[in-house]
């Protein structure tokens, strides 16, 4: 739940590509594609641009649909050099912050057994996770959504505010 996943802007050859990708994240799926670097969405929208003007508006739309919905998030604190291609900025962030992406996505020409490319991509509808029922494992699996929603609502049956034992989730540390 709540992994990120990164991919190269060059994987994306056109609108069906991109509509494809996009389609495994966001909140509902519990995964998440970050703008990997800053600059992802306009990469996209410059390369699409070249197959045509109707080609470059589904981009668009596509790009602001996965923005309104929440499955593309900026990382902006994610180093980027200018002078490595976008494979070796992907590894050097995962050698500086290990887990900061659970996978990547690369271009169809690239073959590479640590990454998948857009025609391997074969997730599941949701990312399972299963998680203790305490407070801090509550904040620590919605740390996400808390960034993308003011207010969240969990359903436990089982919890009984009015029992002495139970605790309130904003009094953990996060």
């Amino acid at each position: 739940m709540n992994e990120f996943f990164a991919a190269d802007p060059l994987s994306c050859e056109n609108s069906g590509d991109l509509r494809y990708l996009i389609s495994h994240f966001g909140p509902n799926a519990g995964r998440y594609l970050a703008a990997y670097p800053e600059s992802w969405a306009d990469e996209i929208r410059t390369r699409c641009e070249a197959l045509g003007p109707i080609e470059a508006e589904r981009v668009k739309l596509l790009l602001r649909r996965a923005r309104e919905r929440t499955a593309l998030l900026r990382k902006a604190t994610l180093p980027w050099d200018e002078r490595r291609d976008w494979l070796g900025n992907y590894r050097s962030v995962l050698r500086q912050r290990p887990g900061e992406f659970a996978s990547a996505v690369v271009p169809r020409s690239v073959q590479d057994r640590d990454v998948i490319t857009i025609d391997d991509l074969e997730l599941s509808p949701t990312a399972d996770e299963s998680i203790e029922a305490i407070a801090k494992e509550y904040v620590r699996v919605s740390k996400t959504l808390l960034l993308l929603s003011p207010e969240l609502v969990f359903v436990d049956p089982y919890l009984n505010p009015c029992n002495s034992d139970r605790q309130d989730a904003e009094s953990v540390d996060g």
